[in-house]
């Protein structure tokens, strides 16, 4: 499994699996594995979005430990973003 980071390139003909995968619980393996068959890519954040919004947020895992679990998964690469870059980046 890869991790990319932001502006990095995508591979192309990809399943794209969108959320905050905090604990990899059975609701997020339920979803991983529904995906299509095609190169796995999980995008999510390198940090809560309820951070973002100022509020308090208790990690299940640290974010390392949490994406060995999610290469367990089966999923190809991890997309990580910065939400504040998104949410600031508004456009109308």
């Amino acid at each position: 499994m890869e991790i990319l980071k932001e502006n990095s390139k995508l591979p192309q003909n990809v399943s794209l699996i969108l959320g905050f995968f905090d604990g990899v619980h059975a609701g997020h393996q339920n979803v991983i594995n529904n995906t299509p068959d095609n190169k796995k890519v999980l995008v999510t954040f390198s940090s809560s979005p309820a951070e973002y919004f100022g509020k308090e947020f208790n990690y299940i895992y640290p974010r390392k430990y949490n994406y060995k679990l999610i290469e367990k998964t089966g999923v190809d690469y991890i997309y990580e973003q910065d939400f504040s870059q998104i949410a600031n980046n508004r456009r109308l």
